[in-house]
């Protein structure tokens, strides 16, 4: 059972809420919401002693809330706990056709996917599931990371890489608390003084996850910002992130998801500048020219590429 485009539902999303296994009332309201995508947790936010009763609420409502046209993802527990084989048997060979993706957690090397994947094959096959299971993962230690190319090209089913910034932090030695926020002590000097520059903390490992992850066409996904209420820091963080590459951003609270999908949206202006461009290639094509110049920038077929991603990320049209 090999992933293929025709038998998935996949498709790029800019937003992912990230909704408690363990609080069924809350999954009609983030079906109701415009965040692109859906993850119900059963890790984190879920209760060591909950962890049973919130994978069957999970599997129930997989199977009779209509989750609209949501793409669908249900983060399992990590493979060095008790839970997390059940999770894996239950959600495929119950949970019908409906789960896009299943999640993993703290993934250190290919061997961790694969006994996922073997694992999610076979649940498939005995509870007779017709689509594949989509797979994602979270790099979020400092081995994972380091192993993410290998975990990358484990298995076709792969889909999405997701960087998660608490864990990695906690696996790094990094003195913060916080969750996906730059630091004033990650800071340069001011060379005009008045105190240090800010600096961005998570820069190396984001970007390298965002070259690993389209160097096998898979989609990276920003993780969690922890402070929900600061939508002007989250509004900054997330059009960095777009501007790296990255795909989506996680969102921890409702009220973030319309910053996220905005950030991740194209500008008008950014939209205006493609379509110019791609004007401006075609007059130059129709005269015999390869590159053209227009206020005084050369367009060329980089040009064309860079104007044409533009254009794909627009929702509008």
């Amino acid at each position: 059972m090999q992933y293929t485009p025709e038998d998935s539902r996949i498709r790029p999303y800019r937003s992912v809420l990230m909704v408690p296994g363990s609080r069924p009332e809350f999954f009609a309201k983030a079906v109701a919401g415009p965040a692109d995508a859906i993850c119900l947790d059963l890790e984190d936010a879920v209760a060591p002693a909950e962890k049973g009763n919130a994978r069957a609420r999970v599997v129930q409502a997989l199977r009779e809330l209509d989750w609209g046209d949501k793409h669908l993802i249900c983060r399992i527990n990590a493979l060095d706990t008790i839970w997390w084989y059940r999770d894996v048997i239950d959600l495929v060979e119950q949970g019908g056709e409906r789960l896009d993706a299943i999640m993993v957690p703290k993934v250190q090397c290919g061997a961790d996917l694969h006994a996922v994947d073997v694992l999610a094959i076979q649940a498939a096959q005995v509870g007779g599931r017709k689509r594949a299971m989509l797979l994602d993962i979270q790099a979020e230690t400092a081995r994972g990371l380091v192993k993410l190319d290998e975990i990358a090209g484990t298995t076709p089913r792969l889909t999405a890489i997701h960087f998660g910034h608490g864990d990695f932090a906690a696996s790094m030695g990094m003195r913060t608390t916080e969750i996906g926020a730059d630091s004033a002590d990650y800071a340069v000097a001011d060379p005009a003084g008045g105190g240090g520059i800010p600096g961005d903390p998570w820069h190396y490992p984001m970007m390298h996850l965002v070259m690993v992850s389209r160097s096998h066409g898979v989609l990276p996904v920003a993780g969690p910002f922890g402070k929900f209420s600061d939508l002007a820091s989250l509004e900054l963080i997330a059009r960095r992130n777009a501007f790296m590459g990255y795909a989506a951003k996680w969102a921890i609270h409702p009220g973030q998801v319309e910053t996220i999908n905005t950030a991740f949206s194209p500008r008008p202006e950014e939209l205006a500048r493609a379509r110019a461009l791609l004007e401006a290639v075609e007059a130059a094509e129709a005269q015999g020219f390869g590159a053209v110049s227009r206020d005084g920038v050369l367009i060329d077929g980089v040009s064309i590429r860079q104007a044409r991603q533009m254009l794909a990320l627009d929702r509008t049209n």
